[in-house]
């Protein structure tokens, strides 16, 4: 029963999503890099990141040297910022031109006295001094820990904005590609030497994937890399739809396309094929992670060996 070709279906197009979900993600993150969306949700955290009170304390901090240090080329903000260089920014602000006090006490009156910093920037700034139990370093800690934190609302609006943008991306692949499920089943259950020849694919790339926290790495059968997102992003993404190309599946547009629904009326096949193209659209939505370990779960279940071994990048 483990051999069947629901089985082989279930493990082709558990590899196709796969695929297509690393290519979203990969033109995804090629268009993010484009519009430079991390580096402009992380300048527009930093302008606001207490509600009020914070604007000017916020364009001194993306203004200063510790900031422009990290730009790549002059006036491109960095999509990155360390916490450490938050902190230190801060820090310039409280002191102005002169120099920062090492008592706790002192910087506690040098920031009441701040032109910059009042309101309810200055109540949550002498709030961390409280908790710093009269040491500066304390102090600093306290600024890159609640720094870290509101990076994780920053990362959270990215993840929401990557999903939908991943959503678009799967829609518009799905129809452009025709790359249908209901027919993509409907094919292979009716010719299952292409069932088997996809599922056979599948098996054998999967243990030819190596997969960190947050990456894969798609190499062949003579180590060369296939796909990698360490890449400048985008551009490999043709290698993936040329994996793609390669499967026994219907793909693409011709006259045939809408043939396989039979005499049903145009209506109902279109209804059909809208609601293939979202099951497809779909699958790409829930990511490569997880199809990944579908795809390790039902290859082990049909009996094809062991959990893939993660090979090795070459060098």
């Amino acid at each position: 029963m483990l051999d069947s070709t629901i089985i082989d279906i279930v493990i082709g197009l558990s590899f196709l999503y796969f695929l297509l979900a690393l290519f979203a993600s990969s033109i995804n993150e090629l268009i993010q890099t484009k519009l430079k969306t991390r580096a402009k949700l992380l300048h527009a955290a930093l302008i606001n990141f207490l509600d009020r009170d914070w604007d000017e304390i916020g364009e001194k901090i993306v203004s200063s040297p510790y900031v422009r240090s990290l730009e790549k080329s002059p006036g491109k903000f960095p999509s990155y910022l360390p916490s450490s260089a938050f902190a230190q920014g801060i820090i310039d602000v409280i002191k102005g031109a002169e120099d920062l006090p090492e008592a706790i006490p002192l910087i506690r009156e040098q920031i009441k006295k701040s032109r910059v910093i009042k309101g309810d920037a200055e109540v949550w700034l002498l709030g961390l001094l409280d908790r710093s139990c009269g040491k500066l370093q304390n102090f600093h800690e306290r600024l890159e820990e609640a720094y870290n934190n509101a990076m994780e609302r920053v990362s959270g609006w990215y993840g929401r904005n990557a999903k939908r943008n991943i959503l678009l991306i799967g829609i518009i692949t799905s129809i452009l590609l025709n790359i249908d499920t209901l027919h993509i089943t409907s094919e292979l259950w009716k010719n299952k030497e292409s069932a088997k020849i996809l599922s056979a694919m599948a098996a054998q790339t999967t243990g030819l994937i190596e997969k960190s926290e947050k990456s894969f790495v798609i190499s062949d059968e003579e180590g060369r890399v296939i796909y990698s997102v360490s890449n400048t992003p985008g551009t490999n993404a043709e290698n993936l739809i040329a994996e793609v190309g390669s499967m026994p599946i219907p793909l693409g547009w011709d006259k045939n396309s809408f043939s396989f629904f039979g005499e049903k009326g145009w209506a109902w096949v279109l209804l059909l094929k809208l609601l293939g193209w979202a099951i497809t659209a779909l699958a790409i939505f829930l990511g490569a992670p997880f199809w990944f370990d579908v795809l390790n779960k039902v290859v082990n279940l049909r009996g094809a060996g062991g959990k893939p071994a993660l090979v090795t990048k070459k060098e």
